[in-house]
């Protein structure tokens, strides 16, 4: 997902394909958020743990090959915002079914989950209306207007949501394992921003020259102090 974002973003740099990349990023990283409280209560390896986990990861799969036509022109691309939109069900939902398992010895950690239903249902339809609701309007200016403030909704409405629930009543196992995992997709992270760099040019068709080498150099360097800012 890390490294389509980055070529998605990089065919068309301007201020709306970064918006766009951004609110993508709040959305997968809200999803990674749901996925760590989940991971840190769960044996993967046990019982139907490990289908669930694979009906997860084609979610993820496909919600990834999608996203970039998650913004195009909406006539043109009508199907890949639908796709994004039923695959982010697919995955909360298998978040969902994984925590409710795993929370059935404790009712109060039951009722919590009630207090995130709203945002999965709301940010469910957001999302399904920014894929179906542009194509039926004639105005392409409009239809992008509306289907970027949709965006934006799920974002304020899934990080409103967590800031109103809180944290309050939840169970950490393993704040070792918790912290593991933070550092673990910061790595992939970084990892990923190396990889566009080195194909980047490649990657876009464009020729080596010197001012592309040296902000490849500088985007190692810049990849190298995130590294070292927060692991050291």
């Amino acid at each position: 997902s890390f490294f389509i974002i980055t070529r998605a973003t990089a065919v068309d740099i301007t201020g709306d394909s970064l918006l766009h990349g951004m609110l993508v990023l709040a959305v997968l990283w809200w999803v990674w958020v749901v996925h760590t409280v989940v991971a840190t209560r769960v044996r993967l390896g046990v019982g139907f743990v490990p289908a669930l986990m694979v009906v997860g990861m084609a979610a993820l799969f496909c919600f990834a090959l999608s996203l970039p036509q998650a913004f195009g022109t909406p006539v043109r691309w009508a199907v890949g915002p639908v796709v994004v939109a039923v695959s982010y069900v697919v995955l909360r939902g298998v978040h969902l079914l994984l925590y409710w398992h795993v929370a059935g010895e404790r009712p109060g950690e039951r009722r919590l989950l009630l207090k995130y239903s709203p945002e999965l249902v709301m940010s469910t339809l957001l999302l399904l209306g920014a894929a179906l609701i542009p194509p039926l309007i004639d105005d392409p200016g409009r239809a992008d207007l509306v289907r970027d403030g949709l965006w934006i909704a799920v974002v304020l409405l899934q990080y409103g949501a967590g800031l109103v629930a809180n944290a309050w009543g939840w169970v950490l196992t393993s704040a070792e394992h918790w912290t593991e995992r933070y550092d673990f997709i910061l790595i992939i992270a970084l990892g990923e921003s190396i990889i566009s760099v080195g194909i980047g040019g490649n990657l876009l068709g464009e020729p080596v020259t010197w001012r592309g080498v040296t902000a490849a150099v500088l985007g190692i360097f810049f990849t190298a102090a995130l590294w070292w800012t927060h692991f050291d």
